[in-house]
This record gives structure tokens, C-alpha cells and sequence, in this order.
């Protein structure tokens, strides 16, 4: 196998709650200070350095954060970055963006659906582990010439509710590096019609298509942030 899902993945993917709202979260590593990059849609009524209170799950139990929501100019990027106080995991080296991604690419997607997960006493410092999927790239979308623009990234693969906020990427045993790419925003469904004896039942069905923004916006708030400063 060319590809694994390495540490870097397994102890820095985090299963968070806001109200009652529960996804996915990745902690990244930026100089001297981690943040938490989700899915923007978790935090529906947080604008752009907003104060908001998230709760992380650690030790069978649910933990309070103070943070700020810091959002991209552009609303269609789904992604959140949540700055922390200080380091809750390990940092990784890890390439991060979507340079070198290419179409047919094998790799995987992380996260905890349904609030599932692998846990296993004595390990990951109390923290649960994330439920580990594979994908394909099917396709990406950007405009290189607007970099305010979404770069949206297409996978192949079956994405779960919980699954948001996710990150996609993997080590490879090639090159002997870990590629972050992205963040799971969700999946495009179809609206289809089951035909009984009591009647026509409409219902969605996931098409197998899932669509995620790449790592980039997740590094361009930040640093537009710590520019301020």
C-alpha cells in the first residue's frame, strides 16, 4: 500500500459538539499556536470573531472551550478555524493545501458519524479516534485568478452525518511525507421517490459524491488574522 492513515491524523482529529450541534474538528499547528479547522455550517449563527463556547469530547465525557470563530471573507468557504489557548495534541510535520493533488488520487477522509469511534484505553491521552474512510479525487473547481474564490474539491467515496469538519489526506510511504488537502463540507444527495401500496414516499439518497474546500482557506484565515497582530 502506497498510502496509510498515519498519527498525524488519528491524534489530531477531535470529535466537538457547539449546542448541540456535533462534528468533526482538525487541530493544526501554525507556528507557536494550534487552532481547530471544522466545518463552517457547525457554527450556523457565529459571524467572524465571534466568542463561541465549543466542547471537545475527551475521557467519556464533554469538555468546555473558549474560543472565537474566525470565518473567510468568502461565505461559501465551509470552513471554521477556532484558535486555542494552548497545545492539546501533538504537532506533525504535515504539507498542507492541495499542491501535487491530482484527479484518480487515492486517500482518506476522517472523522466521527453518528458520534462513532475507535476507542481503546490508555491511548491518544484520553481522546477518542476517529472512524477512518477512503476516497477517491474525483475533481476540483477553482479560479486561480481570484484567490478569495472557493477551491472545492470533489471526492469519491460514502460520507456520513459527523463526518463534517473532517480532514482528507494521507502519509505516503513514496515520498515519506503526510498531505492534508482539505476539510469535509458534506455530500451531494439525490432527491428520489419510493412508489408502495399506502402511497409515493419522497427521500434523499447520497449520491456517493462528497464535497469538501481545500486546507488553503483554512491558512488564509489565519494568516490574515495573525497579520493583524
Amino acid at each position: 500500500m502506497d498510502i496509510i492513515a498515519d498519527r498525524s491524523f488519528m491524534e489530531n482529529t477531535f470529535l466537538i459538539k457547539v449546542d448541540i450541534q456535533t462534528g468533526t474538528a482538525y487541530c493544526l499547528t501554525k507556528g507557536e499556536r494550534q487552532y481547530l479547522v471544522t466545518a463552517r455550517h457547525i457554527l450556523p449563527k457565529n459571524k467572524h470573531k465571534d466568542a463561541v463556547k465549543i466542547s471537545i469530547w475527551k475521557n467519556e465525557t464533554w469538555n468546555d472551550v473558549d474560543t472565537e470563530c474566525l470565518l473567510h471573507d468568502e461565505p461559501l468557504i465551509d470552513i471554521a478555524v477556532l484558535p486555542l489557548k494552548g497545545f492539546i495534541s501533538q504537532p506533525y510535520d504535515v504539507v498542507i493545501g492541495t499542491e501535487g493533488m491530482g484527479v484518480g488520487f487515492e486517500t482518506f477522509f476522517f472523522g466521527y458519524p453518528y458520534q462513532m469511534s475507535f476507542t481503546h484505553s490508555g491511548i491518544n491521552n484520553g481522546f477518542p479516534i476517529p472512524l477512518v474512510k477512503r476516497a477517491t479525487i474525483s475533481g476540483f473547481h477553482s479560479d486561480k485568478s481570484k484567490a478569495s474564490k472557493p477551491y472545492t474539491i470533489f471526492l469519491d467515496g460514502i460520507n456520513n452525518p459527523g463526518f463534517s469538519g473532517g480532514p482528507i489526506g494521507h502519509h505516503s510511504m513514496v515520498t515519506r511525507t503526510t498531505y492534508l488537502y482539505g476539510f469535509i463540507s458534506g455530500f451531494q444527495s439525490e432527491r428520489k421517490e419510493i412508489v408502495t401500496p399506502m402511497g409515493k414516499f419522497p427521500y434523499e439518497q447520497n449520491t456517493g459524491i462528497i464535497v469538501a474546500y481545500a486546507a488553503d482557506h483554512a491558512l488564509q484565515i489565519i494568516d490574515k488574522e495573525t497579520a493583524k497582530k
